[in-house]
């Protein structure tokens, strides 16, 4: 019986020795700053935590520092990690100078055994208080491809290339304003706006990430070289100053579509992709409201208006011409002989005025006489520019969204209605009439012009030298 229970005690020795001995490896600890982004002159924390050791068996101490970090404090308390009690040690630093930066590692003593722990290392960034905000912009095409831009800031591209252009700003407490204009020779539309500029935007936190602003769709409809439509952005820097960013000088060279080289046209269906489509009630008509001739009527009544003699009581009869064909009226158009007569007087009048002057005792009528001439100038100068902008009366059909036949239309005009033609791509005009834009071929509308007034007093419809009717 002794022997037998001597066996066991044997037998259970010799099998705890054959059971390896499994000891846990110890855990790493890494001093971890608290804030997300550090800068220069403001402190920045990092924080280890101690497991099973109590702040009183803790000690510890900070190799040299580089002249660059400034050690300002350190705490220690206990924390509670799970059932256990542990030790939270937190230092602070200052640091003069932007760039990574590796704190020396930090010492510690606990129950009469010597450790290191190493910082994180982090990025310091510049007081943002001395950081002014600055616009960034990405250029992709509607699938997102990024497009190259070449050392001088210029895109290549086609027309009807579809451009997806986003800005984001960097080192702004705030956005506060987005202003942007709408060029004439393109589709220009806002896709996306981010919450940066809402009510409930965490303003004031620094971070030198850039900060979506917008995204914006631009579609070139004409070959050439063009800026990026103007964008502002008004923003607040971290110093408190209120700021107006633009964009860095961006062109795109635009070449001509494939359909203008001689391939196979867009389909609609290209067009469609990229241009939000107007809930209609019903398809656009194709009526042209009024016959023709008469649309050429009112035309030439109107260029009567303009080059023929101020006073023959034209505008009577063309107002006549538009009220039975139910087109609205716009008013008379400015006369050519009134504005060579306003200009004829006003010289007249500064011609007088220097005779005036230089003779004696005539001063104050020679500026009396001058005042007389310089606001028949101004006046002149105000009543010729409608003069100088392009106009000329539409023969009717549809107004489009972009320059191609097949495209989705927006409204009907009638014939006889006078339109302002703002742009030229090929045989395409981008016209306004009646508070609303759009492109129609260029032979639907008869522009005003001397050459073709005196056409029209031939019974013949001529064309200029720009190739208007």
């Amino acid at each position: 019986m002794r022997r037998s229970m001597i066996y066991i005690i044997a037998f259970l020795l010799a099998l705890t020795m054959a059971v390896p001995v499994v000891t846990e490896e110890p855990q790493v600890l890494v001093l971890v700053p608290e804030s997300e982004w550090c800068v220069t002159g403001a402190e920045t924390s990092f924080t280890v935590v101690i497991p099973e050791v109590i702040p009183s068996e803790v000690q510890f101490s900070l190799e040299p520092l580089p002249d660059d970090i400034r050690f300002v404090s350190s705490y220690k308390d206990e924390v509670l990690i799970g059932r256990h009690r542990g030790t939270r040690i937190s230092l602070w630093f200052s640091f003069s100078h932007e760039g990574t930066v590796q704190i020396p590692d930090l010492s510690i003593m606990t129950d009469g055994s010597f450790r290191t722990i190493a910082f994180e290392p982090v990025t310091v960034y510049p007081d943002p208080s001395h950081l002014m905000p600055e616009l960034e912009i990405s250029v992709a095409s509607a699938e997102g491809t990024p497009y190259s831009v070449s050392s001088d800031g210029t895109v290549q591209l086609h027309t009807g290339d579809a451009v997806r252009i986003q800005l984001a700003v960097s080192y702004a407490a705030q956005i506060t304003g987005l202003t942007w204009s709408l060029p004439e020779d393109a589709l220009f539309s806002e896709l996306t706006q981010y919450p940066t500029m809402d009510e409930n935007f965490e303003a004031n936190k620094f971070s030198p990430e850039p900060v979506p602003v917008a995204d914006f769709q631009w579609i070139p409809l004409k070959s050439g070289q063009f800026p990026l439509p103007e964008i502002k952005i008004e923003a607040v820097a971290y110093n408190g100053s209120s700021v107006v960013i633009e964009p860095p000088p961006l062109f795109f060279q635009v070449e001509p579509s494939i359909a203008v080289s001689g391939e196979a046209p867009l389909p609609l269906s290209y067009w469609q992709a990229f241009v939000e489509q107007e809930p209609e009630s019903g398809p656009v008509p194709e009526d042209y409201g009024i016959d023709d001739s008469v649309a050429k009527l009112i035309a030439v009544s109107r260029m009567q208006e303009r080059y023929g003699f101020p006073f023959s009581g034209i505008a009577g009869v063309r107002a006549e011409y538009e009220e039975s064909a139910g087109v609205a009226g716009t008013g008379r158009e400015h006369s050519v002989i009134i504005l060579l007569i306003m200009c004829v007087a006003g010289v007249l009048c500064l011609v007088g005025a220097v005779f005036l002057v230089s003779m004696r005792k005539k001063k104050t009528a020679g500026i009396l006489v001058a005042g007389a001439g310089i606001i028949l100038g101004i006046a002149a100068v105000v009543y010729g520019i409608p003069l100088g902008n392009p106009a000329g009366i539409s023969t009717g059909g549809i107004v489009r969204q972009v320059p191609e036949s097949g495209s989705a239309g927006l409204f009907s005009i009638s014939a006889g209605t006078r339109v302002s033609v703002l742009e030229q791509t090929g045989t395409w005009y981008y016209i306004s009439a009646e508070g609303v834009s759009g492109w129609v071929p260029a032979d639907s509308i008869i522009k005003f012009s001397w050459k073709n007034y005196r056409a029209y007093l031939k019974n013949t419809i001529g064309e200029d030298e720009d190739g208007f009717r």
